[in-house]
């Protein structure tokens, strides 16, 4: 680490302490943070392994290297072909979903 400056002579000095570790967010933001169309393959295997706290993680390997525009592009129907049980691409199209507005 730097060496903190000297406090100047004609300011009165004032005990600095270092800064505190941001605590992890635990709040439905963060446990549930929105893809959009514009994520790159690299964010949507971010975003698999985020969501609800890895809810979808062990779905990745099946959309690996999609971006989030092909991704948000799917369809229920596609989903539920794709993902079983059915119920889960349920959930998943509507995690893909729940910010947009489009269902």
């Amino acid at each position: 680490p730097l060496p903190l400056p000297l406090p100047l002579p004609d300011l009165p000095h004032k005990a600095v302490s270092a800064p505190q570790p941001q605590p992890k967010l635990t709040s439905s933001t963060s446990s549930f943070p929105e893809l959009t169309d514009s994520f790159t393959p690299a964010q949507v295997d971010e975003w698999f392994a985020t969501y609800n706290n890895g809810e979808f993680l062990d779905l990745l390997p099946s959309f690996q290297g999609l971006s989030g525009a092909s991704l948000r592009h799917l369809t229920e129907d596609q989903l539920f072909r794709l993902i079983q049980p059915p119920v889960r691409g349920f959930a998943l199209y509507n995690a893909l979903h729940r910010d947009s507005g489009a269902q």
